[in-house]
């Protein structure tokens, strides 16, 4: 599906981040808003990985424009849109303010899945936790899972590199080009050394285990879940993928071998079917695929949000079951 055929509006909002410790400050926040008027059907929240931007969903937007979904499409402080501000941590917390407040601002409404790639997967699981009134699921791409993976090892060396950084800030000069280069042989794509540092920022300050909170919150809620990960990812190992999967109430997983044989088309159309029908969740391990599904299982993806948008959850369903049997 074509991309250039979606109407899609860089909105900026001043966005307010509040500490405990000390003064508030306002952050210029540029968001992607592919129907700025809103949708009846519903709207996907979309959060990046570290590095990333909106443009991380962009081969997934064209469907759900299809489908008349609205997508709001995040873009985190310091990652090349929305700026960078000296007084930011980089923390979650402030992440999840930023989010929730621009949400609410743009009146969303209460029909709304959140999706998430990669670093931006664990703000994902937390929005849906701590949105339970307002979310008919969650999508969570190459999730980090909850423990130290490839792309985070050695976690010392990332503290060190992040100490040189914030501790000789004279030297600087020589560590954007060092940090560059690293993110670089890593595959991962950064404009300039400052962007680097600011996912190291980003990525010390990610809490694998402190996920197990909100999991719980999403378990107790029964709120669907898609988990969509690949046997190939350089990032992020099957074993952590596969241990995340597990940790979800009420989920089914399956695999996927082939780009194009009967198995990969059976899957891809039975699963988004039971997030229309049932409260069932699913975890789908490609076996072919690499770390960027959002990209390669775009119509995939868009077709499980869609679904879980559409679908009446079950106790409004066995209510209106009951009606029906007395009439």
């Amino acid at each position: 599906m074509k991309l250039e055929g979606v109407p899609s509006v860089l909105r900026t909002l001043r966005i307010r981040i509040d500490f405990f410790d000390r003064k508030s400050i306002d952050v210029n926040a540029i968001v992607q808003d592919c129907l700025p008027d809103g949708s009846c059907i519903g709207t996907v929240v979309g959060c990046h990985g570290t590095p990333g931007s909106h443009n991380d969903f962009k081969y997934i937007l064209p469907y759900l424009h299809s489908y008349g979904i609205r997508f709001i499409g995040i873009n985190f402080p310091g990652q090349g849109y929305t700026p960078h501000h000296e007084e930011l941590n980089y923390t979650n917390e402030e992440r999840m303010q930023f989010v929730q407040k621009i949400i609410n601002m743009m009146d969303v409404g209460d029909n709304i899945v959140f999706l998430g790639h990669s670093r931006g997967t664990e703000n994902a699981l937390r929005l849906a936790a701590r949105n339970p009134d307002r979310c008919k699921g969650v999508a969570l791409i190459n999730p980090i899972g909850i423990k130290v993976h490839h792309s985070i090892k050695p976690t010392w060396l990332i503290i060190f590199g992040l100490w040189l950084w914030e501790t000789f800030k004279i030297f600087r000069f020589i560590l954007r080009y060092l940090f560059y280069r690293i993110f670089q042989m890593l595959k991962m794509k950064v404009k300039n050394g400052d962007e680097a540092a600011i996912c190291l920022k980003l990525t010390t300050n990610i809490d694998l285990t402190d996920q197990m909170r909100y999991i719980n919150m999403l378990n107790n809620n029964k709120t669907k879940v898609l988990i969509a990960y690949s046997a190939l990812d350089h990032l992020i190992e099957i074993s952590i993928s596969q241990q995340f999967a597990s940790l979800f109430d009420n989920i089914s997983h399956m695999n996927c071998s082939s780009a194009t044989g009967s198995n990969m088309s059976s899957v891809l159309d039975y699963i988004p079917k039971q997030y229309a029908q049932t409260d069932r969740s699913f975890s789908v391990c490609f076996e072919n695929e690499g770390h960027y599904l959002q990209k390669y299982q775009a119509k995939f993806i868009a077709n499980c949000t869609y679904s879980m948008l559409i679908a009446r959850n079950s106790l409004h369903q066995n209510v209106e079951n009951g009606f029906k049997s007395l009439l």
